[in-house]
């Protein structure tokens, strides 16, 4: 039997889960199993995993027969690991080089029941920010009881940290609830129920911060689950000391959650607000200031005015610090047209269409492929192309434009309904409901792209602020859409059509080709 099983839970993932299953099964270190579960996804992580399991015995794949979220996924991965030990790992992360060996010394080590290990952050733009709770897996007696570490409380509370004695977590009959927030009523419980823990001071998990896809990157009332999982925390704790803590940390985490902007809709958070209000009161769970104040006599009004304050003062500060000269002498310039482009936006949609291709550049790729076939199919949609003033000469005669930055290129971008790119649009431009952005591309990725581009490390959220607009991204290949997703980290639809703009090539008939060869004196056309 394998010493240590790892359940990899799976969905939606198919730009990641590849990373994360080389990044295991690459350990120099070879006695584990991966229990990888597919909780019905929809892209083609299915395909991947059934790749992996054809190659490497190693991974057993599960396929649930309905989709049922995190917890339940793991739950049956626990029940299908044949392992001394158990290792949750998220989809989309990856375990660092020498992690695996390094773990099962230490289990072998020191035989705990529940082993912590340390991790570190990896931001969109890569950049690696080590955990908060390093210092305190360092300064760790060699093994305790939570009563003699109960510092290891405020550590994150995750699963994907700890690896786990698999007969002590089925004899303390623990198991994730459904809902989000399922780490909360699993983690601290655990930890309460061990009487032996250990530590390793070492990045064994690098845990991939996401923009998109992830509960903390999620608008939804199911924020609100956070006031559910604590009170099911609290249900599995006896220790009086470690409820009190944890009665606590719930009142933190829930102001936390509320403070953070777009992470509940604005039709819920006074409600979420009240709940956990009614949850403190319960549980006499305040521990002073201003927040718990307002919180304790419902002021909500009040607590929310100081909360938009708060974001209003971050909000120019940022901007701030991203002014630079040249930016703040052009948007000086463009003030009277971002007026008008302001003032236009507020007028009805057309059925118009605005093209561009390369930064301004005349008509070209696949947005011209496209605008010459919308002309055929939709002549009742006008259509102009955006264009910079010295590729004017350049354009087809039949082909209407508007000049990059002038007045009617402003009211072009503001009235269309549907625009086509294979770059971007300015950062100015704002995405009206209603309105239908496609992403070209004009290219096969075979180099950095997006936030993998070195020259966006430091301001990639201004890129994907931009990306944010697309509705629809055309790709030409599996490999190109597996590229995208994972440079381009937002929310838009995949179109596996290929490139437009190779289509008069697809679809040349014989004697266009021969028409083509004669024009060139010696036979040959070098594209």
């Amino acid at each position: 039997m394998p010493f240590i099983s790892l359940v990899v839970p799976v969905y939606q993932v198919e730009a990641y889960l590849q990373h994360c299953l080389e990044s295991i099964l690459e350990q120099p270190y070879g006695d584990f199993e991966i229990v990888v579960v597919d909780d019905c996804s929809t892209d083609r992580s299915s395909e991947i995993i059934a790749d992996f399991a054809g190659r490497d015995a190693r991974v057993r794949p599960l396929r649930l027969e309905a989709n049922s979220g995190l917890g339940p996924a793991r739950n049956a991965g626990l029940r299908m690991a044949r392992g001394e030990y158990v290792w949750f790992i998220d989809s989309d992360d990856w375990l660092a080089p020498g992690a695996l060996a390094a773990v099962a010394d230490r289990l072998r080590e020191l035989k705990p029941d529940v082993l912590v290990v340390d991790y570190a952050r990896v931001h969109v733009g890569g950049r690696i920010e080590p955990s908060a709770g390093g210092r305190m897996l360092s300064d760790a007696p060699e093994t305790f009881s939570l009563s003699g570490y109960p510092i290891l409380l405020t550590g994150f509370c995750v699963a994907w940290n700890k690896v786990v004695r698999t007969q002590f977590l089925q004899d303390a009959e623990l198991s994730f609830p459904p809902g989000w927030y399922e780490d909360v009523p699993f983690t601290y419980p655990l930890l309460a129920k061990a009487d032996l823990i250990g530590t390793l001071d070492r990045v064994c998990v690098y845990y991939r911060l996401r923009r998109h896809g992830s509960i903390l990157g999620t608008t939804s009332r199911r924020h609100t689950d956070l006031i559910y999982q604590y009170e099911l925390a609290l249900a599995r704790i006896e220790r009086e000391w470690v409820r009190d803590f944890v009665r606590r940390q719930a009142v933190r985490h829930g102001l936390n959650v509320l403070g953070i902007p777009g992470r509940l809709p604005p039709e819920a958070r006074r409600e979420f607000f009240t709940r956990l209000a009614a949850f403190a009161d319960r549980h006499d769970a305040y521990h002073g200031g201003i927040r718990d104040f307002l919180l304790r006599h419902r002021a909500w009004g009040v607590y929310r005015g100081i909360q938009l304050g708060r974001q209003a003062v971050g909000r120019t500060r940022k901007r701030l610090e991203d002014a630079t000269a040249r930016g703040v002498a052009r948007k000086v310039k463009l003030i009277p047209a971002l007026g008008y482009y302001w003032w236009q936006r507020r007028l009805p949609l057309e059925d118009l269409a605005v093209y561009s291709s390369y930064w301004g550049r005349a008509y070209e790729c696949n947005p011209a492929a496209i605008h010459a076939a919308a002309a055929r199919l939709a002549p009742q949609v006008r259509s102009v192309w955006a264009v910079n003033p010295d590729q004017v000469t350049r354009l087809p005669p039949d082909v209407g434009h508007v000049v990059v930055g002038s007045f009617p290129y402003y009211r072009a971008l503001a009235r269309a309904r549907w625009l086509f790119n294979n770059a971007n649009f300015e950062g100015e431009m704002v995405k009206r409901p209603g309105t239908i952005h496609v992403q070209t591309h004009h290219g096969t990725p075979l180099k950095f792209m997006g936030v993998d581009e070195p020259v966006y490390s430091d301001d990639y959220e201004k890129l994907l602020r931009r990306c944010d607009r697309w509705d629809f991204s055309l790709v030409s290949n599996r490999y190109s859409e597996w590229v995208w997703r994972r440079a381009y980290p937002c929310r838009f639809e995949f179109l596996e059509y290929g490139y437009p703009r190779n289509d008069v090539l697809v679809n040349a008939t014989p004697d266009e080709v021969a028409r083509l060869r004669q024009s060139y004196p010696d036979g040959l056309l070098i594209l």
